[in-house]
Parts: C-alpha cells; sequence; structure tokens
C-alpha cells in the first residue's frame, strides 16, 4: 500500500491513482470532491479528507465507512490500531448464526430522525 500525504499539490497523484485502478463509484466519487477541494485551495477540507488515511485507499474506504455509520446517527472518528476506521456498536444488538454466516440487526443512535 502507498503511503503519502494528501495535500493541496495531490491533483497529479489522484489522476495517477485513478488511471492505474478500477474504481467503484463511491471511489470516483470521493476522489472528485477531493480533487475539487484541491482545486479549490480548501486546506482544510483536504486535511480533513488526509486525517483518514495514509494512502488513497484507506482514505477512500475510511471515509466512505464513515459517512454510512452517519446514517445511523454515530458521530464520531475513530480509528483502530492499524487505521482504519472503528465501526461504533449497534445498540440491542443481536446476531443470527446460519449455518455459513450470520445476520447482525441492531439499532443506531438515531430515533424519528432525531439524535439520542
Amino acid at each position: 500500500m502507498e503511503k503519502f500525504a494528501l495535500t493541496l499539490q495531490s491533483s497529479s497523484a489522484i489522476d495517477v491513482y485513478v488511471a492505474d485502478h478500477h474504481l467503484m463509484k463511491y471511489e470516483k466519487d470521493l476522489l472528485l470532491e477531493i480533487a475539487d477541494a484541491i482545486s479549490k485551495g480548501e486546506a482544510a477540507k483536504v486535511a480533513w479528507f488526509a486525517g483518514f488515511g495514509d494512502s488513497f485507499r484507506q482514505i477512500l474506504m475510511n471515509v466512505n465507512e464513515y459517512r454510512r455509520v452517519l446514517e445511523f446517527g454515530f458521530i464520531e472518528i475513530a480509528f483502530n490500531q492499524y487505521g482504519w476506521f472503528a465501526s461504533p456498536k449497534f445498540l440491542n444488538r443481536e446476531d443470527i448464526v446460519l449455518e455459513q454466516s450470520e445476520i447482525r440487526i441492531g439499532r443506531g443512535l438515531m430515533v424519528h430522525g432525531l439524535t439520542r
């Protein structure tokens, strides 16, 4: 995994990453968002993205995961010892174990559109 520092000068690194990888839609969208912030000179926004990892792959996956948990009312940003986003724990979680898989049912912090 490549390590680098995402900065306002990372525009060409984004172009190379896009050319060298087969990206999912969310990855393309995030890279466009990062490139837009770079082109507008939005240092704070670029620094926010940079705080999610040491490579494009890690940044893209961590930001995507963070935005997904926002849908359930979680807002904390935390990482495990390897630098990957630490998913929050759901409330009232139940695990249903099947033969070769598992279904997890839980509740986030959102209640009727309001956070608790």
